[in-house]
């Protein structure tokens, strides 16, 4: 054990990718973490990267907020060297980058001061670089908590975490990337920072065995050091299992441009929903999962569901990630569009549709798929008769959800034993 000798002397940092704290899916990974860590150390110091603190102190109190901006200004390129580069030209500019990055990793206070002498006129800036170099330098253990945030789409985001996690490795620090989804990555720079942070000692820990493990194979990693747990919020679902299956459809949709969800898409979808609940005769659960206003799911559920749906009389609005639980494990189907509100559904036994029409969809949702196997059936909102497969598969997963509880449950606690062994494996490193 590299710690001192009480649980005092651990100081966790953790990054989450969700710095807002409005996704109540990520909010969910990030409690599985905080809680699992805390359980082995209680007396342990968490810091966590985010620009909520109030709501990070909600979810998870007695943890310290650190906001991410000090993290990327400790990483922007050539920042404490750009008056350099203008005295003596770009030619030097490759040179420059690699003396920043020697005196980031070896000389951090010396870096630190120069960096805030960057940022003269802005003490705002100045108290959150000074706080994440701080939480950094006397963490001993960083982690990157769940989440499907490392990928082409967050390039700055995805680069800092990646390199947060190396230099972590270069202090002897302990590192693990739990609980995560990765891709799509194709850009050669980003590649080149997920096969660092991901070489041993650090612990990798993928959520799904397709996608995630054919990235890191092509990096040349061996991927027999990496784990599949699933999802790190499987735990939370399952433990809020209800007796027996409910009787309502849930649907959870985000339309934003990663998503690939169009207006033609939820025209037809939502004339679907309107056909499966007379069929059904059922009602219909909107799921949230983002809050983000850039994301709102629930102002695209309520216009689904608006006029003539018949809707369950609890608002679609959410606050927290038992919130969502519940909603979901009312339910005897899911249609989701959502990563989370299928997990929070299949956790529970309640089989899942899952609708896609992205690149990056497609991988989240097959990779869960994997995990969960039968019980989880994906639709292809591109292909030409989506309509028709959406009703035959939904109705066909309502009328065998009773059979296929048992797998979906017992999928769901294998997946929560390897996670805990995956954390296992960090805490006793």
């Amino acid at each position: 054990m590299r710690f001192g000798r009480s649980d005092s002397d651990v100081n966790v940092l953790i990054d989450n990718g969700a710095y807002t704290m409005r996704n109540v899916g990520d909010i969910a990974m990030l409690q599985a973490c905080v809680d699992r860590i805390r359980t082995r150390y209680p007396d342990c110091s968490v810091s966590v990267l985010t620009s909520c603190p109030e709501l990070l102190e909600l979810f998870c109190p007695g943890t310290k907020a650190i906001h991410p901006a000090g993290r990327d200004a400790w990483y922007a390129p050539k920042r404490v060297t750009a008056k350099m580069e203008n005295a003596f030209g770009r030619s030097l500019s490759k040179i420059l980058l690699a003396v920043e990055g020697a005196y980031r990793t070896y000389a951090p206070r010396i870096f630190d001061h120069h960096l805030k002498l960057s940022y003269a006129n802005n003490h705002l800036m100045q108290r959150r670089i000074e706080e994440y170099r701080i939480a950094f330098l006397s963490a001993n253990m960083v982690v990157a908590a769940g989440g499907g945030y490392l990928n082409d789409l967050n390039p700055i985001q995805t680069e800092n975490t990646l390199r947060m996690i190396s230099d972590a490795k270069k202090r002897n620090s302990r590192t693990a990337l739990f609980g995560q989804g990765l891709g799509p990555m194709r850009n050669e720079k980003l590649l080149m920072y997920l096969k660092n942070a991901c070489r041993p000692p650090s612990v990798v820990a993928l959520r799904e065995g397709l996608s995630g493990v054919s990235l890191l194979r092509t990096l040349g990693l061996d991927i027999h050091e990496t784990l599949v747990t699933g999802d790190d919020s499987i735990e939370m679902s399952f433990n809020s299992l209800p007796e027996e299956l409910g009787s309502d459809l849930g649907i959870s949709l985000r339309k934003i441009g990663y998503s690939g969800l169009t207006e033609e898409h939820l025209k037809s979808i939502r004339d679907l929903l309107k056909t499966l609940q007379q069929a059904l005769s059922t009602e219909i659960v909107p799921i949230p999962i983002s809050l983000n206003e850039w994301e709102d799911d629930a102002s695209v559920l309520s216009k689904l569901c608006e006029g003539h749906l018949q809707q369950s009389s609890e608002h679609c609005e959410i606050h927290s990630p038992q919130q969502a639980i519940r909603l979901a494990g009312r339910c005897r189907l899911v249609i989701s569009g959502t990563y989370h509100a299928s997990v929070f559904a299949m956790s529970q036994g309640i089989p899942a549709l899952c609708l896609y029409a992205s690149e990056y969809y497609h991988d989240k949702l097959k990779g869960l798929q994997s995990q969960f196997g039968i019980g989880c059936e994906l639709v292809d909102l591109n292909s030409p008769n989506f309509e028709e497969l959406i009703y035959d598969t939904a109705t066909n997963l309502w009328n065998e959800s009773e059979k296929l509880r048992t797998g979906l449950l017992k999928q769901a606690t294998c997946q929560i034993e390897q996670s805990l062994a995956a954390y296992q494996r960090l805490l006793d490193s």
